[in-house]
């Protein structure tokens, strides 16, 4: 993943707030491809270059976004180039000024004053170099004053570090579709621009704006283009579906077959084959005739004659079909007609008999 500006100052500050007396401008973040994501003393904006198209991408969203707005989408186009500053200074400035009515510090004051006759000069050079004098002698005054004051003085320092990136200078280029932009007052879009851009002409920043045709030969191709792609996803997104309900479908079937598999396996197993004596025992007590031996055909098919409400059975079908009947069918069939006859005394029938076995 690719992380944010946001995602690399926090890793930026959770480094520096875990060493004692870390500042967060000497940490350094670095990707795994090499790349400076945070540099010492820049910060987690990374290098000039990357600060300048930074910038850059910042400006031509915000006016390609009021562009969009004023124009409608697709008509305009936006272009911003920065020029940065790729070197870092430290500048020192020192002004001194004068404090206004304010006393001086110190001040001292000297005079020298003389009077007396002497000759009105040093005399005349003469050969050699050597003053000859005159003879003539004159009256000399010499007066002499000298003042020293030392003022209160301000002085200001100011340190300042200028980091590589600064912007120096930046340029904006538009283009403006000719049908789109027909009725429009370009100079007012060129202000509009311009305070979006945060253009500043001191500082060299230009804003060219030009309305040209527009190319939209492509126009059909993309839009043919985004419709296929928009049909192939919407396709694999029913072939999907269909995919997830073939399976639940798959699963819910085996989970039936499973339980009707363990239904009927469950129902075998809780048969118990019952004593022919019980059984002959069992029919008195219901109110029906006594059950005959497994021998007598013609008995067996008198008890399980079903009752006149029921439906009618064929007697020479089960009568030929009683000598390969087994014998634990015959038990069933006689439970079943005679469960056909009274179902709650043969219940209770045979909720009493497995009682008793059970206390046997």
């Amino acid at each position: 993943m690719t992380l944010s500006t946001d995602q690399v100052q926090a890793i930026t500050h959770l480094t520096s707030a875990s060493i004692d007396r870390m500042d967060a401008a000497n940490v350094a973040v670095i990707d795994a491809q090499g790349r400076v994501l945070s540099a010492v003393g820049v910060g987690a904006t990374g290098g000039t270059d990357q600060q300048a198209t930074d910038y850059e991408q910042r400006i031509q969203a915000s006016v390609q976004t009021m562009l969009d707005r004023v124009v409608g989408p697709g008509n305009a186009t936006v272009a911003v180039a920065a020029d940065v500053n790729h070197e870092s200074a430290e500048r020192v400035d020192e002004v001194f000024t004068a404090p206004e009515n304010a006393p001086a510090l110190n001040e001292s004051i000297t005079t020298e004053a003389y009077e007396g006759a002497g000759g009105n000069g040093a005399g005349i050079l003469g050969p050699d170099n050597i003053a000859v004098p005159e003879g003539e002698e004159g009256e000399g005054t010499f007066n002499s004053e000298s003042a020293t004051r030392n003022n209160a003085i301000n002085k200001t320092t100011e340190s300042r570090l200028i980091p590589a990136g600064a912007l120096n200078r930046q340029t904006v280029s538009v283009a403006l579709d000719q049908v789109a932009s027909a009725n429009m007052d370009l100079a007012a879009l060129t202000e509009l621009v311009s305070s979006a851009a945060g253009i500043n002409v001191a500082r060299g920043d230009v804003v060219t704006l030009e309305v040209l045709a527009f190319n939209d030969a492509g126009a059909a191709e993309a839009a043919e283009a985004l419709a296929a792609e928009a049909e192939a996803a919407e396709a694999a997104q029913r072939a999907e579906l269909l995919r997830t309900a073939s399976i639940v479908a798959a699963i819910l079937l085996i989970a039936i077959v499973a339980l009707i598999i363990y239904a009927r396996r469950s129902s075998r197993q809780k048969r118990e084959p019952l004593d022919l004596g019980e059984l002959q025992g069992m029919s008195p007590a219901l109110g029906g005739p006594a059950a005959p031996a497994l021998g007598d055909a013609t008995g067996f098919m008198t008890m399980v004659e079903p009752a006149p409400d029921t439906s009618s059975i064929d007697l020479a079908v089960l009568q030929s079909a009683l000598p390969a009947v087994s014998d634990l069918d015959r038990m069933r069939a006689d439970i079943d007609a005679m469960a056909a006859q009274d179902p709650a005394k043969a219940a209770e029938y045979l909720r009493s008999m497995m009682d008793d076995r059970q206390s046997v």
